[in-house]
């Protein structure tokens, strides 16, 4: 797999930072510590000279007592300054070495094999083993003590190079917070590429990844420096005309669906009891009248098909024309008697008058009807009543209710029954076949028609349906 680019910008980054960093601590250590070995062995060179100025005929002449006390001055300056102090001879022979008991008189303490004085000459600082006379890497700086026109020997003053080792400070605080400062900036510079330009990029690739795979629903987020402000938008317009088409289609398909259900159950199941012989022969001509009437409305829905091409609720095609709504609930309830008789369940009916003339779509409205009695009477319980009223509202509307005496709706669940596909708790618990579109239906319906619906439910004791429709004038 290849890598990406901001993989690839991330791992470049962090080696050039890990790897300035590297050279930039390797450059200030050796920096500081020449600065530290300049600075000490000037200062050792400087000890060096006065030493030998003040002691330096003591320390090579006869006088013990002289010779003794200058040692034992060595003995406190060498403590104080921690270094090891070495008294050399011209012939290598060592006279003094603060690191060492004092044999006595003017005899050597040991003698430096090699030792060559010419070579001291030249320089007075060594880095190294001091013809091996130490272990570890050490240095040295020496003076010569002369007089009388002759080199009586040299004063070596020693420190272990690890001791300058650990005091070099890694760094150099000035260049280190410039180091930092340039790799602030280029991480602000990462930083704003991947808020400002990857983030957005990589934002505006899933978006179209995912409309391709016709997820419409996606999201697109959008940047909020608007570098891309012209493709987010042509991309969210496009994604927003998808997501509409395809909700039209949807939305088309299951309201058919869900309208075609209804009739063909009612039809199956008269002609199941017909088949059967639950249905006596008197009775024949009644429920013969309840199939042709659900045929009927099988037949008005299948030619409503081609003409619902917009299924906003405001463009839909409403057939109005004037028709008793008593009657439009009579027949709805006719259509329902088999499962009532079955469970007990009644109608009380509640009419302003004999009959009440509205004008509006009739086809539609028998949806509603039929879908709002279906929901009564699927969560009324055997042996109750459902109270169904048509009452006269001020403004000349007609205010259908229905009522059940159910199991309700709680308040979380009122907000949501609108939705399309969505059922209730109890619904799913009652196992029904239901697609949950019927209340969906209902609602763009009346609202197609420029009408109110609304619901008040009490969990426990039922729930209320209201819509309106408007008087005919006639």
């Amino acid at each position: 797999m290849k890598k990406s680019i901001s993989f690839n910008i991330i791992v470049i980054f962090l080696i050039t930072a890990a790897a300035g960093f590297f050279c930039f601590a390797v450059v200030s250590y050796n920096i500081n510590y020449y600065t530290l070995f300049k600075h000490t062995s000037d200062t050792l060179y400087r000890e060096a000279i006065n030493i030998s100025s003040i002691y330096g005929d003591d320390v090579f002449g006869d006088d013990n007592k002289a010779r003794d006390d200058a040692f034992t001055a060595l003995d406190n300056i060498s403590n104080i300054n921690e270094v090891r102090t070495i008294l050399i001879r011209s012939d290598g022979s060592v006279l003094y070495d603060s690191s060492m008991p004092l044999s006595g008189e003017n005899a050597a303490l040991y003698r430096i094999a090699g030792f060559d004085s010419t070579r001291l000459g030249g320089e007075h600082v060594w880095v190294g083993d001091f013809y091996k006379v130490f272990e570890e890497k050490t240095v040295s700086v020496f003076t010569p003590v002369t007089g009388e026109f002759s080199t009586y020997g040299y004063i070596v003053l020693n420190i272990p190079e690890s001791a300058l080792s650990r005091n070099v400070s890694p760094f150099n605080i000035g260049p280190f917070i410039v180091y930092v400062s340039m790799v602030g900036l280029s991480l602000i510079f990462v930083i704003f590429y991947f808020r400002k330009i990857k983030k957005p990029l990589s934002d505006l690739t899933a978006a179209v990844d995912e409309y391709q795979k016709g997820n419409n629903d996606y999201e697109l987020k959008t940047d909020s420096s608007k570098v891309f402000q012209k493709l987010e938008d042509s991309l969210v317009k496009m994604a927003d005309g998808l997501k509409r088409s395809n909700e039209a289609q949807q939305r088309f398909l299951s309201d058919i669906s869900h309208d075609f259900r209804s009739p063909l159950t009612s039809i199956k199941g008269y002609l199941t009891a017909i088949q059967d012989g639950t249905i006596p022969p008197e009775m024949m001509g009644k429920y013969l009248d309840i199939l042709l009437f659900e045929t009927d409305r099988l037949t008005g829905l299948t030619e409503n098909i081609l003409t619902l091409n917009e299924l906003d609720p405001s463009a839909v095609t409403l057939e109005k024309s004037r028709f008793d709504i008593n009657n439009s609930i009579r027949h709805t309830i006719e259509a329902m008697l088999g499962e009532c008789e079955r469970r007990g369940i009644h109608f009380d009916l509640s009419f302003f008058a004999n009959s009440i003339f509205v004008f509006a779509d009739e086809g539609k409205y028998q949806q509603v009807l039929y879908n709002l009695l279906d929901n009564a009477v699927k969560f009324s319980p055997d042996d109750s009543v459902i109270d169904i009223s048509v009452t006269h509202t001020e403004n000349n509307k007609a205010l259908v209710s229905i009522h059940d005496n159910g199991c309700g709706i709680t308040e979380d669940e009122l907000e949501k029954i609108w939705d399309r596909l969505y059922k209730t708790d109890a619904s799913r618990n009652l196992n029904k076949k239901s697609s949950g579109l019927g209340l969906s239906i209902v609602k763009d319906i009346i609202n197609a028609h420029g009408e109110d619906i609304s619901v008040n439910s009490t969990p426990g004791e039922g729930t209320m349906f209201k819509f309106t429709v408007q008087l005919s004038d006639d």
